[in-house]
């Protein structure tokens, strides 16, 4: 078997036995410090006991911010600052349930009205 073989069988091993285990502090700090001293991801993985795939992962996080989740609030304030829209019709804002929603709930039944009397002439 050669070293590269090995490698493997033990990178699939260890794969198998600690996917999905949360990373604590320390493995985080000896994974920066692995980093910073220039060792490649393959050979962090096989020190740390992880997957090559979740030391990447990992070490993008942390480069990038890292995931942070939000709260409902958070999530619902996102969602209607999103969906706010100017009415076409009067301009004044309103919270709009789709893309196609260009008009407020005040004008909409104007603009229905209009549509049918015109469609009747």
């Amino acid at each position: 078997m050669t070293d590269q073989q090995g490698e493997m069988l033990v990178t699939k091993q260890i794969t198998k036995k600690r996917a999905v285990q949360p990373w604590d502090d320390s493995e985080v700090g000896l994974l920066l410090a692995m980093i910073s001293s220039g060792m490649k991801y393959r050979a962090i993985a096989l020190a740390l006991g992880r997957n090559l795939k979740g030391v990447q992962g990992k070490a993008d996080r942390l480069r990038n911010g890292g995931h942070q989740k939000k709260t409902k609030d958070e999530i619902a304030v996102e969602i209607s600052t999103e969906l706010r829209r100017q009415c076409l019709k009067c301009r004044s804002s309103f919270i709009s349930k789709s893309i196609g929603n260009r008009i407020c709930s005040s004008c909409a039944p104007n603009v229905n009205l209009l549509r049918h009397a015109e469609g009747m002439s």
